[in-house]
This record gives structure tokens, C-alpha cells and sequence, in this order.
């Protein structure tokens, strides 16, 4: 346990000392990957809006009001969900982006499985989140204890270790 304590204690100062910061590179592939992914959509349903007033005012044609609404709605959710893959699609390790130039030589063109890595590294990052909050609440809670100490974060230790090896099993 003192190994995690010092391991937290170590990572809460390099957090104070400098937030951290997405990369130029990083974010350069982003916004790229936003283009297609967020661009498209919301031109798209532009384009519908527009098409279908062009439609109805030259062609005379009659739409029904939800039909034109939905299309056009349709698009920019399609564009709301692509800011979120273009980020969750892109590259997030710096050094591979930098050694390559660019996000299309490091990166596949859909990005799937960046995706997939980088949703993993959040589902990580949450879960190291979830474990630091118990780490804290027991160095909380030790800290408070006066006396036998040792004992306390042995049986501290005891109890981290077995909810540990509980989640490993599920």
C-alpha cells in the first residue's frame, strides 16, 4: 500500500506542477479527423435544408414539415456524434504521431482501431480513478487512526488486496 501511496502522492504533484495539455500534434490530427467526420453531416444537412426549400418553392413540391425537419436534424446529430468519434478516433500517443508526420501514415483511415484503444485507455483511466478514490478514503481513514498505525494499514493493505483480487475474478 505504501507503494500505491507514494505511486498517488507522486502523480497528484506532477498534476499540480503542470496541467496536463493535448499535444500540437495531437490536436492537429483531431482537427483533421473532424473534417470529414463533422463537416460532412452538418454540409449535408444544410444541403437538405436547402434542397428541399428549393423543391418546394421552384418545383412545387410538398413536404411534410417532420419529414424536412428530421432529415435535416438527422445530419446534424450524425454531425454531433462525429465531433465525438473524430476525437475518440484519432491517435492519442505523441510519439508515434510525431515520428510519422502525419495522422493518415499512423493511423488507419476510419480510425477503428484507435477507437478501440483509446476507449480502453478511458475505461483504465476511470477505473484508476475509481481505485485512487479508495486508496484516498483508506489513506483518510488511516490517517485518523492513532496508536497502532502499522496494524491499521496492514489490515488496510489486507482489504485492498482482496477487493483487488475480487475484481480480477469477475
Amino acid at each position: 500500500m505504501r507503494a500505491d501511496v507514494e505511486q498517488l502522492r507522486s502523480v497528484d504533484r506532477q498534476v499540480a506542477e503542470a496541467a496536463p495539455v493535448i499535444p500540437e500534434d495531437v490536436a492537429t490530427n483531431m482537427i483533421e479527423r473532424m473534417v470529414p467526420f463533422v463537416g460532412i453531416p452538418i454540409g449535408l444537412a444544410g444541403s437538405s435544408f436547402v434542397g428541399f426549400w428549393y423543391l418546394a418553392k421552384f418545383k412545387d413540391m410538398v413536404f411534410p414539415t417532420i419529414l424536412v425537419a428530421s432529415v435535416t436534424v438527422g445530419f446534424l446529430v450524425v454531425g454531433l456524434l462525429g465531433i465525438t468519434y473524430s476525437l475518440m478516433s484519432t491517435n492519442w500517443d505523441e510519439s508515434s504521431n510525431s515520428s510519422s508526420g502525419s495522422s493518415s501514415s499512423s493511423s488507419s483511415v476510419l480510425g477503428v482501431e484507435e477507437f478501440n484503444k483509446n476507449l480502453d485507455s478511458i475505461k483504465e483511466g476511470l477505473r484508476r480513478s475509481r481505485d485512487n478514490v479508495k486508496l484516498r478514503d483508506e489513506m483518510n481513514r488511516s490517517d485518523n487512526l492513532e496508536g497502532t498505525e502499522s496494524v491499521k494499514l496492514e489490515e488496510l493493505n489486507r482489504r485492498r488486496r482482496r477487493d483487488l483480487e475480487k475484481e480480477k475474478r469477475r
